[in-house]
């Protein structure tokens, strides 16, 4: 009886130290991150029951996030136990490469025990893995990182994937779960066109001072003879010859367009341009206005064969053609039919 008093007792001392050092809003030691180490993880590694990835660009809680399915969840612990090894020459160059995205700071992981308790985040940027700024381990030619980039499922992040991360080789676009064109030597496709070629040329430090297609031609590895030039740097890396813009002087002796006007410009209104009418035709008939009509006089039969009143027709007949008048017509004598 004693000893349970006693036990009680020590229980209830340790309670009331806590309480006064507990602060509110802070979460209960049930409720409290479990610390996020490879030891524990590896203890807990059949405990760990959701896996959520979150891309760092400084946007709060519109930072793209995902979820990880259960077998990519299991493959990433199994990659986080794996034994470090010796960075290979391709390792040490991605980490010189400079970031496309200066806002890009990495992924941050958020693994969840299945009795719901949440460990540290863990985060993955430029070959490092870290929890609360210590170093876990360290993540060879951010292998992990591309790998975890491929998990992602909206396009969204896959276009993104390609501008936040350097992909300098067609294995690290691989890694990235990019398009694989089966071709010979085989291409991956990133979500923005760019096209990286499987090579077996090693990869140098003249792949982070090729970016486009001009320093190719200088650095590059192959030249295709396409329309339009293709050249392919260091890494296979396919740059595309952008279209040339030529600029040249105009002739001051040369004569200029009209401009069109627009009529439903308002700057325009209440002016009007009036048409120049085209010339005659040579041998055309022509209308005209006559200035003063002369009315014909009683009983002339004129009114009935040529109108007295304009407009007239005038025929661009012969000068020596001569027209007979309407008296003339009225003296003709009928002919004899016998």
């Amino acid at each position: 009886m004693k000893n349970i008093l006693f036990t009680f007792l020590i229980l209830f001392m340790a309670a009331t130290a806590h309480a006064r050092t507990w602060q509110p809003g802070s979460p209960l030691p049930q409720n409290s991150p479990l610390p996020a180490t490879l030891a524990q993880l590896q203890e807990d590694k059949e405990d760990v029951y959701t896996a959520g990835i979150m891309v760092n660009l400084g946007l709060g809680p519109e930072n793209p996030t995902w979820a990880l399915t259960q077998t990519a969840k299991d493959i990433l612990l199994a990659k986080l136990f794996l034994e470090e090894t010796k960075p290979t020459t391709e390792d040490k160059i991605t980490l010189q490469a400079k970031a496309p995205e200066p806002s890009y700071k990495g992924l941050t992981l958020r693994l969840t025990r299945a009795d719901g308790r949440r460990y540290e985040e863990i985060h993955l940027f430029n070959g490092r893995i870290t929890s609360k700024g210590k170093t876990l381990k360290k993540d060879i030619g951010r292998q992990i990182e591309y790998w975890l980039w491929g998990t992602a499922r909206v396009r969204r992040e896959v276009v993104m994937a390609g501008r936040v991360m350097p992909v300098l080789t067609f294995n690290q676009c691989r890694l990235m779960a990019q398009q694989i064109v089966e071709t010979t030597p085989r291409q991956c496709v990133l979500a923005d066109g760019d096209v990286l070629l499987e090579t077996s040329e090693p990869l140098s430090k003249k792949v982070l001072t090729t970016t486009n297609f001009k320093s190719c031609l200088e650095n590059g590895i192959g030249l295709i003879n396409t329309f339009p030039r293709r050249c392919v740097g260091h890494g296979g890396r396919v740059f595309t010859e952008p279209p040339r813009l030529f600029e040249y002087e105009i002739p001051s002796d040369m004569p200029l367009a009209t401009p069109l006007t627009n009529p439903l410009d308002p700057t325009l209104q209440g002016t009007t341009t009036s048409p120049t009418a085209p010339a005659p035709l040579q041998g055309a008939l022509t209308v005209t206005e006559d200035p003063s009509p002369t009315a014909p006089p009683a009983g002339d039969i004129s009114s009935s064969v040529i109108a007295p009143t304009s407009p007239t027709l005038e025929a661009a007949a012969p000068a020596s053609t001569t027209i007979p008048s309407a008296t003339d017509i009225k003296n003709i004598a009928p002919t004899d039919p016998t």
